[in-house]
């Protein structure tokens, strides 16, 4: 029996529904009906099930959990909660919720513990998880204060606080460079826990792009759902300019090397490592360079492309005398950037189905400011600007089409910006001081997994074309009028 049909036998079994007068109430033969309960038809609609739902008087959460099998079985298990992480990562990612605030784990370091570490043939074993962190805690904070700062990791996201510490520590450390080896998931399929481990992953370490610090990431593939069962004799590894810290894979205990010659041998093993692993993501570090890049994804792209905006896409209405006018970056070569800006958006032929919101329209119109480029590049356009472009925007709907999404995904501004086509997977967001991260994935089983969420987006999220146009409209008219 399927999931939905589950369910629904036992709310029949339960609620003591009568069959018959059920099928007719919803309008299916009693056949059909009887091979819907065993699993073996699927109900027509959702409409079908709501109305199933109503018959038998179910409670909003009861409905809520009976459309949710219904969309299980449409779409299939791993489908449906490999989509429902994606949507949690955006959440999470936009609200920041994930991480915690500031200078919480500035009152686990140890003055004793910091300085048993320097003696130079101290070999610390570490007994506990508390341990463990006070280590992982003194050797980030130290590193992070050094002139040319280098730590590398060999390390997995688990239920541990070492990825905030990190965080904290190198907050706004532009002289610190992290490097982190991971090992992603072989399989795609998902596991007992509905939790796709490599989205797992990656939701743990974007936030590390907000620090402020220089980081890179690499990746290995490996079967870790199984291999973290397993026991491992210290599988962990961070590496600093001063110190080795082994860490067990339950992380409850550790040891710190502080000898030269350990030190070095590490940074051998990592050396070699570094040759068996691929980047995650190619970054794109200015404006500038994101330009010349998005010019060759349209360069090499002829299929649909789907875009999760902060706010409306406005690159191809934006003139040569809004760039003179808003640029603040004035260089020899700004009329060269113009120009080639111009060449890009006019050679723009890819349809890009681009989602936003309604509160994304009104902080546009409220600020001038647009998401998708750095604040500190440009000064916001003016109230007749802001009109002349959702004007340009609306009328263009039907070469580049838009959805507007009943509510935002995550947080205006400051949220999770995501393209894809058929060869690209993209992510951007603000960082510290109005800069943009700009990041290509890399890695397979995430682009696959991106594409697949913003391909079939539920079309519940949205309003109608018809709805879309006449809100965006009526939000002009306010503010035209104000």
């Amino acid at each position: 029996m399927s999931v939905f049909s589950t369910l629904l036998s036992r709310h029949i079994s339960s609620k003591n529904i009568k069959v018959a007068n059920m099928a007719t109430y919803c309008n299916i033969d009693r056949s059909n009906f009887y091979k819907i309960i065993h699993g073996d038809r699927n109900p027509p609609s959702r409409e079908v099930v709501a109305k199933m739902g109503q018959f038998m008087c179910l409670m909003p959460s009861e409905m809520n959990e009976f459309l949710e099998a219904y969309k299980i079985d449409m779409i299939g298990e791993d489908n449906y909660y490999r989509r429902k992480n994606v949507m949690d990562l955006i959440d999470a990612f936009n609200q920041r919720a994930y991480f915690a605030p500031s200078s919480t784990y500035n009152s686990v370091t140890s003055p004793v513990f910091t300085q048993q570490m320097e003696n130079p043939a101290s070999l610390i074993s570490l007994d506990s998880s508390l341990e463990v962190t006070l280590a992982v805690t003194n050797l980030f904070y130290q590193e992070a204060e050094q002139p040319q700062g280098h730590i590398r990791l060999l390390l997995q996201p688990g239920e541990d606080s070492f990825f905030q510490i990190l965080k904290q520590a190198g907050e706004d450390k532009e002289n610190l460079t992290v490097e982190h080896i991971l090992c992603l998931n072989s399989t795609a399929s998902m596991p007992y826990s509905r939790q796709d481990y490599n989205l797992y992953c990656l939701q743990t370490i974007l936030p590390l792009y907000l620090a402020g610090f220089h980081y890179d990431i690499y990746y290995y593939y490996d079967n870790y759902i199984s291999r973290a069962s397993t026991l491992r004799l210290f599988p962990y590894l961070i590496l600093t300019s001063s110190h080795a810290l082994l860490i067990s894979g339950n992380r409850q205990k550790g040891i710190v090397f502080h000898d030269k010659e350990m030190i070095h041998f590490f940074e051998n093993v990592w050396n070699d490592y570094r040759k068996h692993v691929n980047p995650l993501f190619f970054q794109i570090r200015d404006a500038y360079s994101q330009l010349n890049y998005w010019k060759n994804v349209m360069a090499r792209n002829r299929d649909r492309s789907y875009c999760l905006m902060i706010t409306p896409c406005f690159t191809p209405y934006i003139t040569a005398d809004m760039l003179r006018k808003h640029l603040t970056v004035r260089t020899s070569n700004q009329e060269t950037f113009i120009s080639d800006y111009l060449v890009y958006t006019k050679s723009i032929n890819t349809p890009v189905t681009s989602y936003f919101s309604e509160e994304s329209v009104l902080y546009f119109l409220k600020t001038g400011l647009i998401d998708e480029f750095p604040h500190d590049l440009y000064t916001a356009v003016s109230m007749e600007e802001r009109i002349y472009l959702l004007e340009c925007l609306l009328s263009d709907v039907t070469l580049r089409p838009f959805r507007l999404l009943r509510k935002s995904l995550g947080h205006i501004p400051g949220g999770l910006f995501i393209y894809v086509d058929s060869a690209t997977a993209y992510l951007q967001f603000q960082i510290a001081q109005n800069k943009v991260m700009y990041l290509q994935i890399e890695e397979s089983n995430l682009f696959n997994t991106f594409h697949d969420f913003l391909e079939n987006m539920d079309d519940s999220l949205f309003y109608s074309e018809e709805e879309s146009i006449s809100r965006i409209r009526k939000l002009m008219e306010e503010f035209q009028t104000a």
